[in-house]
């Protein structure tokens, strides 16, 4: 088991090293040797063809079996209480973030670099999220649960969630950047849990598409604000904060609850 998981994310880091460093050299060698650091072009690039690469990769070997079943049970309304859940994190998140600020952020000038690319958002919000569900739930996880169930005779509770709280960490460290790793923390416990319940990379794909499309839009609404806060967003006011936090839980709760009671039926 450690040494699949280890292979998956060995490949992972790999992938991303050997195609960051020929369009990095690519992009020394067009532009004279003048380049000092990546534009946000080339990082779209770079991370379109990870994407890619991560994708094509991880299904050629079969690391994450891909299966219709999932689809047959025609599971429009869980899909939808996948983006009311996605929907009910975000401004528990954001409240999260600026909870922790000071963990140092090293990828907030990437994110906005890529902003500039006509690709930034099929890039951000869509093809890194599939790619990253293919290799963190598809692959890893799905390893970690099969072992449990292998060495337990069945997956029981506790076993499913160690396997996921395993998953999300790791999912967390590889961002690389410490003030994402709680949230990416976090929010992989969800991902892994939805996955774990389906086997299906689907549900948790919605989750982190709608999650990362709110952070896109959110970084082009207020691209001239980047370090911008929940509190300023909404007029400066703390009683704000509080009251859309607690909106945020009418959204997540009854989400969470749905998605405990449908998914029992896949």
């Amino acid at each position: 088991m450690i040494k699949k998981i280890l292979t998956y994310v060995i490949m992972f880091f790999m992938l991303q090293m050997v195609i960051t460093s020929v369009v990095v050299v690519g992009g020394i060698a067009i532009n004279g040797g003048e380049q000092k650091e990546m534009t946000g072009t080339q990082m779209v690039v770079v991370q379109c063809i990870f994407g890619f690469a991560c994708l094509l990769w991880f299904l050629w070997r079969k690391w994450t079996p891909i299966s219709p079943h999932f689809l047959k049970t025609k599971p429009y309304t869980l899909l939808a209480w996948c983006v009311i859940a996605a929907l009910g994190t975000l401004v528990p998140s954001m409240w999260l973030q600026e909870c922790i600020d000071f963990l140092p952020d090293i990828s907030s000038s990437s994110l906005l670099k890529m902003m500039d690319s006509h690709l930034g958002y099929f890039t951000i919000a869509v093809l890194t999220p599939v790619a990253e569900e293919i290799v963190f739930r598809g692959a890893i996880l799905r390893v970690l649960l099969d072992e449990q169930e292998r060495r337990n005779g069945s997956l029981t509770t506790k076993g499913m969630w160690l396997a996921i709280a395993i998953s999300a960490l790791i999912f967390g460290v590889v961002h690389l950047n410490p003030a994402q790793i709680p949230h990416a923390f976090l929010i992989g416990l969800l991902l892994g849990w939805v996955y774990a319940r389906t086997r299906s990379i689907i549900p948790g794909t919605v989750i982190h598409i709608v999650n990362n499309t709110a952070t896109y839009l959110l970084a082009v609404a207020y691209i001239n604000t980047p370090d911008i806060t929940l509190s300023q967003i909404l007029g400066g006011s703390q009683k704000y904060v509080w009251m859309s936090l607690l909106f945020s839980l009418c959204l997540l709760l009854p989400a969470l609850f749905q998605l405990n009671l449908r998914m029992r039926k896949q």
